[in-house]
């Protein structure tokens, strides 16, 4: 039997245009340990979509600071995630 372990991963969630009442905002997800760019933007889209907003996930990508998504400014309008201070 093979056992998968999550993680407790902080993803920035970026503004795709930066429109008025947008800012970086962070989420805290349970990944798989062997998580790539399509199941990370999976199981955002699915934490979202959890909240009522459909169609929150624009791209996703890893860098240097680890995870990011950039979010459609469209759901901004909901309150979700912890701004970046």
């Amino acid at each position: 039997m093979m056992i998968r372990k999550k993680l407790l991963t902080t993803v920035r969630c970026l503004p795709r245009c930066g429109f008025a009442g947008t800012e970086v905002r962070l989420v805290q997800l349970d990944l798989r340990g062997d998580s790539d760019e399509s199941l990370l933007k999976e199981e955002l889209q699915a934490w979202f979509e959890s909240l009522g907003i459909d169609d929150a996930i624009f791209d996703v990508g890893v860098d240097a600071d680890g995870p990011f998504a950039v979010v459609n400014d469209d759901a901004y309008s909901s309150d979700w995630g912890d701004p970046l201070l």
